[in-house]
């Protein structure tokens, strides 16, 4: 009796074992889809198929808030970072003559596992539109218990003579401040 106890516990704790590791596989792929999503380096326009380039240049929470703000040359991007960062070395490289730096702060979150993510970029003429999201950590996300100001900024690809129009997901997107 006692070894067909222990063959149904042994089979038991095989079986359970295995679905684990199922479990465990599907749930690496899902997020391997996911990051293939977001860390997505363009969005095409349907409309006209312009492909509109960016890349990520930083992202997480910042010290203070700020407003939404496109940067297009040298000095305000070192401005910005002393402002901000509390620094004005190691700057991002950009070549102001074909890229802007776009900062979007999500504001101030009463936890952490919030972050602000491009959503959505369009190019219509002379304009560039680029539309945001607050995402939201889920339901049983453990995450930090303070303050958080969420940011991202990224570099796109836009002529100097190109308006950026930011905002966010439900809103209407309006001309960012322009530095």
């Amino acid at each position: 009796m006692k070894k067909v106890i222990i063959v149904f516990f042994v089979v038991g704790i095989i079986s359970c074992a295995s679905k684990t590791n199922t479990e465990i596989m599907d749930s690496k792929k899902a997020v391997k889809k996911v990051d293939r999503i977001s860390l997505s380096k363009r969005n095409i326009d349907a409309k006209k198929n312009i492909e509109l380039k960016f890349r990520l240049i930083s992202s997480g929470s910042a010290q203070s808030v700020f407003s939404t703000t496109v940067i297009r040359n040298e000095s305000d991007l070192k401005l910005f970072y002393k402002s901000y960062f509390n620094r004005a070395e190691n700057l991002p490289e950009i070549d102001f003559s074909k890229e802007a730096l776009v900062a979007v702060s999500g504001g101030e979150c009463s936890t952490g596992g919030y972050s602000v993510e491009l959503i959505s970029s369009k190019s219509q003429g002379m304009d560039i539109f680029l539309e945001f999201d607050l995402k939201s950590p889920a339901p049983t996300q453990l995450v930090t218990q303070a303050f958080t100001k969420p940011y991202t900024i990224i570099c796109v690809e836009a002529k100097p003579e190109q308006n950026i129009k930011v905002g966010f997901k439900g809103s209407d997107i309006k001309s960012s401040k322009i530095r």
